[in-house]
């Protein structure tokens, strides 16, 4: 998510600034179409890409003002053809008595169906890389060069080339409408896709704080994700030097999410106030809701890291867990009202094996009269009963499903591997305690369980009665084996029978 953030904050600031830049030679041509083949010439040999430019023409109400429709710029040679952000319309208006003063002072900006295509190839490198290697040519040109330079656009006016510099960034509003990009990376798998981006903004300046509205439809591989984003925010962009630092921008707003499709779950009424600065994001209290349950937690983002540090506390109530599970895995491995609580940590890694490995952090969990689907636990305690007691229980049938009145347990997980010493399910007849590991980046599973049978005395009560069976269950997650432990079993026959040796001569 930070990665998105900032790659549409970069190109919300300089979708700004090109349509600023379309207007810098406002108070040095009588005729806009004159600007054109300036601009297109110096875009070519500045950065061997090519620019086109539909009509260019005065506005006169409210303001003195320009629009530009039909923009496009072409794609870096070394990524194919086509084009690399284009928009359909833009419209500037200034403030009239800043010309008279030698500069422009834009006041409103409107722009209409912007479009940018970003990529990064298996190589690493970027279709914008070479926009910004000739900027910082041109900026660190030898000054014999750059002194040439300025007198050329001293002596001809005519090439815009000080208008520039003269420019404002004071504007009253701003406003985007159905702006839309793309990025994908080769090298990482990435791909994000962001569409209908519509922005507005009221007194925009640097270094000030100016309030924000942005919504827009997302579309992410990694992870899956697909949403509708609703944000509010104030927000300050400061200055270094005379330049933008988008290292220290703040904002301090709000999103919503109405519904959010991740890894194919579903979560609506998502809410979270965010406050970012320093490269770091804090979002807290998050509130959702999701199966029928609800989320609440807070998320802490920090960018300053490569890949970003994600931390996130949660408390899930209630949650229909089978239908979770099916959407997220395509397996109900359980069915119950899921109660979960604790923290994650993990590193934002393309790749899934690399983020599993970065997992970290504990749960605690509970599930009420529920179902455990996938194994027939009362099957497994009757077959190791009969072996350590041969006709102890009639034989059953294997459902390959375990009812049950609750199941809980606290876990632990370091670098992907979830580690359990106190797993519990019981029902009326049987009860289970578990421990052992599973480990999400092998998707293997290597668990113990010990079963043992019990009697219903009343109410919620319940004791002992039967053999204790142990069971190994190990194998790949999605379908491990399920054993008695021959070994365990062998030995407490054999205890038993000393057990029985000692007491016939103690009692012969």
């Amino acid at each position: 998510m930070n990665r998105i953030m900032s790659i549409s904050l970069k190109i919300i600031i300089a979708v700004v600034v090109l349509g600023v830049i379309a207007v810098a030679a406002l108070s040095y041509f009588i005729n806009p179409e004159r600007l054109k083949p300036i601009v297109i010439s110096k875009v070519e040999q500045q950065y061997n890409r090519v620019l086109e430019i539909g009509d260019m023409r005065w506005r006169v109400f409210p303001r003195l003002g320009i629009s530009v429709s039909d923009v496009s710029l072409s794609n870096n040679a070394n990524f194919g053809e086509g084009v690399f952000a284009a928009f359909q319309n833009v419209t500037i208006f200034v403030d009239t008595m800043s010309l008279f003063r030698g500069h422009v002072d834009v006041k409103t900006m409107q722009l209409a169906d912007a479009t940018a295509a970003l990529k990064v190839n298996k190589a690493g490198d970027s279709n914008w890389n070479d926009l910004l290697l000739a900027q910082a040519d041109t900026e660190n040109a030898a000054p014999a060069a750059k002194n040439e330079a300025d007198k050329e656009v001293s002596d001809d006016k005519d090439h815009g080339g000080s208008a520039i510099s003269n420019l404002s960034f004071n504007i009253e509003s701003i406003e985007i409408k159905n702006a839309a990009f793309t990025y994908k990376d080769e090298k990482s798998g990435e791909a994000y896709e962001i569409s209908g981006l519509n922005f507005s903004s009221k007194n925009v300046a640097l270094d000030k704080d100016f309030p924000m509205d942005v919504s827009f439809n997302l579309n992410a591989n990694s992870p899956q994700m697909v949403a509708q984003v609703n944000a509010n925010a104030m927000m300050h962009v400061p200055t270094k030097d005379g330049e933008i630092n988008p290292d220290a921008v703040k904002i301090n707003g709000e999103v919503n999410i109405p519904k959010l499709v991740a890894e194919g779950m579903t979560i609506t009424d998502f809410k979270a106030p965010v406050v970012a600065a320093d490269g770091v994001i804090d979002m807290s209290p998050v509130t959702a809701k999701l199966y029928g349950g609800s989320f609440n937690g807070s998320v802490n983002i920090n960018t300053n890291q490569d890949p970003a540090m994600i931390r996130i506390a949660y408390d899930l109530k209630n949650t229909q867990i089978g239908s979770m599970l099916k959407d997220l895995n395509g397996q109900q491995n359980f069915t119950g009202a899921l109660n979960l609580k604790g923290d994650l940590s993990f590193r934002s890694f393309p790749g899934k094996k690399q983020l599993t490995s970065s997992l970290n952090g504990k749960a605690n969990l509970y599930i009420g009269h529920g179902t455990l689907h996938g194994i027939d636990l009362t099957y497994w305690y009757t077959l190791g009963s009969n072996m350590l007691n041969p006709g102890a229980l009639a034989q059953r049938k294997n459902t390959g499903e375990t009812e049950f009145i609750e199941t809980k347990g606290s876990f632990i997980i370091r670098n992907g591997v979830i580690t359990n010493e106190d797993f519990i399910l019981y029902n009326t007849g049987l009860y289970g305690a578990g421990a052992g590991t599973i480990n999400l980046v092998s998707d293997r599973v290597d668990y113990y369980f010990r079963l043992q049978g019990v009697r219903h005395i009343g109410g919620n009560e319940y004791e002992p009665a039967g053999s204790v069976v142990p069971l190994v269950i190990k194998g790949p997650l999605d379908n491990p084996s399920i054993t008695p432990d021959v070994g365990e079993i062998v030995k407490d026959q054999v205890i038993q029978g000393i057990g029985r040796g000692l007491l016939n001569a103690i009692g012969g």
